[in-house]
This record gives C-alpha cells, sequence and structure tokens, in this order.
C-alpha cells in the first residue's frame, strides 16, 4: 500500500513540477531556464522519464507480475515469491543481493526455456492445449510471448542495477 501512496505522490509531484512556468532564485526573482521555456509536453515527459528512473523498482515489480500472469508456471513463481517475500519486505529498500538473485534467477529461466525448445524434447513436436499439460505446468512449452518478456524483464533488471550503480547527475536534457 505504501508503493502506491509514493507512486501517486511522484505523479503529483510530476505534473506541479511540468506545470510550472517560473523558476525563482533566492531572491525571488525569476532566473532563465531553457527547461521552462520548452513545450508543456516536453517538460511532462522530460519529468515522467526522472520519474521512471527514480523508482526504478516499480518496474521491475510490475514485470515480475505480468511475467507471473503470463506463465503462470512453476519456474516462474519463484520470482513473485522473491519479491513479495523479500524485496517489498526489505526496509527501506532491497538489498544488492536480492537484485542480483533476481537477475540470476531470470537468466536461469531463460537457458531452462532455450534449452527445452530444441526439437529433441517429444513435447516440442506435440502441443496439448489442456492447462495441466506437464510442460505447460513446469513452464518448458514453446510459447511465443514468454521469452521476450523474460528478456524485457532481465533488461528492466539490469537497467535498475544500472541506475542503482549511477547517479542521475549525468542524465540531463
Amino acid at each position: 500500500m505504501y508503493f502506491i501512496f509514493e507512486f501517486i505522490k511522484t505523479i503529483k509531484l510530476l505534473i506541479l513540477y511540468s506545470l510550472s512556468s517560473r523558476n525563482l532564485n533566492d531572491s525571488g526573482s525569476p532566473t532563465p531556464n531553457p527547461y521552462l521555456d520548452s513545450n508543456l509536453f516536453a517538460r511532462f515527459g522530460i519529468a515522467l522519464f526522472y520519474a521512471i528512473i527514480s523508482h526504478s523498482e516499480f518496474v521491475c515489480y510490475f514485470l515480475v507480475i505480468l511475467n507471473q500472469i503470463n506463465n503462470a508456471s512453476i519456474l516462474s513463481l519463484p520470482l513473485p515469491l522473491m519479491v513479495f517475500l523479500w524485496g517489498c519486505l526489505s526496509v527501506p529498500r532491497p538489498t544488492k543481493t536480492f537484485w542480483i538473485s533476481v537477475i540470476t534467477y531470470t537468466e536461469i529461466i531463460i537457458v531452462f526455456k532455450y534449452i527445452f525448445s530444441f526439437p529433441v524434447w517429444p513435447w516440442v513436436t506435440r502441443y496439448d492445449s489442456s492447462p495441466f499439460w506437464l510442460p505447460r505446468i513446469l513452464g518448458i512449452y514453446q510459447n511465443d510471448s514468454s521469452e521476450e518478456l523474460d528478456l524485457f524483464l532481465l533488461l528492466a533488471l539490469f537497467f535498475h542495477r544500472f541506475m542503482l550503480k549511477v547517479s542521475l547527475n549525468f542524465i540531463t536534457f
């Protein structure tokens, strides 16, 4: 619940910051700022970009949940369990060990799905639409959308680790 309130507060600040038309210095007089002279939509886009990179862990959490909704298998089940039982309960934020564990497990999932996608396995050539088909329960059957979502999750996790390592000072518009 805390994450939702934090996200709403960030959106409010985004809107207020993008709608502000004056930049006042310490004496109260306006200072020239090329950012404030730009288009309203450009300012909102820039503010939205900064909000996303400042809260990139929420993007990772969302993609883990979306991955579980899309795959719903035993192989992808530890990711949301790690997020809800380790990541969300860490105060004030998850540790480096948590993010490395999630990245490693996501890489293992991608390698397993790649190995089991070769036609030497009997379930690759035969497809059963039953939800209780063993390769579907395990998460090793051939699915078109799950590989892209796994790779997108891995990309978001690497982006989050990169944002934890560097400061935001070098990203300017």
